[in-house]
């Protein structure tokens, strides 16, 4: 027991010695830095030992101490990792502009009626007549000759007109689409 308590103080008088006189100087403490601010450590240092030691005070100590303290750096980095939230939330007040366009060519024009359809309503006029000629053709046959030319040139007449009315149609559901261009701007 007796050998512990001579152990302990000596323990700490060894450690302190250590520390305050015997700690090797950081390389920026021998001069100033890169960036050309002078180090910083409060006392002036005592001349160097020829063992490449100098003697640190307590102020030069807690210089270094506070300099290199893990704690405070974390808490610089929250400081500077809330200025640029504050910076990021001041943008979001700015308005945000979306633009989109675009130009599509096509080789054939896009149509509402497929080419079956458009046949038969541009051709609705000679086909209603075929049909008429057809269903009237056993009739025809009894009615004299200049009535049969008569009805042959109304429905001649008649088939025409349709044809013209489904050319109409057909040309009412032409869309120029070969050429087709879109765009858009939102503001928000």
């Amino acid at each position: 027991m007796n050998k512990t308590k001579t152990k302990m103080p000596m323990m700490a008088r060894g450690l302190v010695f250590g520390l305050l006189v015997l700690l090797p100087l950081p390389s920026d403490a021998q001069g100033p830095r890169a960036d050309g601010d002078a180090p910083d450590y409060g006392e002036a240092l005592a001349a160097p030992s020829g063992s490449g030691t100098m003697l640190l005070t307590l102020d030069i100590c807690r210089a270094m101490a506070l300099r290199n303290n893990k704690q405070m750096s974390v808490a610089k980095m929250k400081q500077e990792l809330s200025a640029y939230k504050r910076k990021s939330a001041r943008t979001e007040y700015l308005p945000k502009v979306n633009a989109v366009g675009g130009y599509v060519w096509m080789s054939r024009d896009i149509s509402i009626l497929n080419d079956d359809q458009k046949s038969t309503m541009s051709n609705m006029g000679t086909n209603a007549a075929t049909s008429l000629q057809n269903a009237l053709g056993p009739l025809a046959s009894v009615l004299p000759a200049a009535t049969q030319a008569k009805v042959a040139q109304d429905l001649t007449a008649f088939a025409g007109a349709l044809n013209q009315i489904g050319a109409g149609i057909v040309e009412g559901f032409r869309t120029d689409t070969r050429n087709m261009m879109g765009g858009a701007v939102t503001v928000t």
